[in-house]
């Protein structure tokens, strides 16, 4: 879904749960990347990613706002579950609703250089199953927009880094829990 600027993209219902709007599985490339485009909705799909690749790769490089609704997912495996990317000017305003994140290898969501605007994070289960050792649950990377992350929202069994910030000015609240037992379903 790149460099749409026309009406919105809109994949599943808003009633969807993970899974009623199908499976999509990732290869050599993330699974679902969204560049550049205006208005991007995607609920209730199963998120099979590909070693190595994102899930779901939502990259701002132009001066045009974005926004990005991402709700009612499952992504499991590949490097990295939702990873952004900014280093444009124009706002991201992004939400993340009741979704999972399974075994990710690098990162289970990743926001790098994100310099103008806002994600909200809400109901979001970021599991690492420590699948790998120098897994971190969120890296938030030399960006300045303000990240959010509701009570209801949880990062478990990560091996490395649980919630990392480095660099940026941003504003970063996790108001959720981080739960290091593998116990934990």
């Amino acid at each position: 879904l790149e460099r749409n600027t026309g009406g919105a993209i809109t994949i599943g219902a808003t009633t969807d749960v993970a899974g009623d709007a199908g499976t999509i599985a990732g290869g050599a490339a993330p699974a679902i990347n969204i560049e550049d485009s205006a208005n991007v909705s995607i609920t209730g799909l199963i998120v099979n990613s590909g070693a190595g690749n994102s899930g779901v790769r939502v990259e701002k490089s132009t001066a045009a706002a974005m926004t990005t609704n991402l709700s009612d997912l499952q992504i499991n495996g590949g490097a990295i579950g939702v990873e952004t990317v900014g280093g444009g000017t124009g706002a991201v305003t992004m939400t993340v609703n009741d979704t999972a994140i399974n075994g990710s290898t690098d990162a289970g969501m990743l926001f790098n250089n994100l310099d103008v605007g806002t994600v909200t994070v809400n109901a979001a289960t970021i599991d690492g199953d420590n699948a790998n050792a120098t897994a971190d649950g969120v890296r938030i990377v030399g960006s300045n927009a303000t990240i959010t992350f509701d009570a209801a929202s949880s990062i478990r069994d990560f091996s490395d880094n649980d919630f990392e910030v480095d660099g940026g000015t941003g504003t970063i609240s996790f108001a959720g829990d981080i739960v290091n037992s593998s116990t934990v379903n």
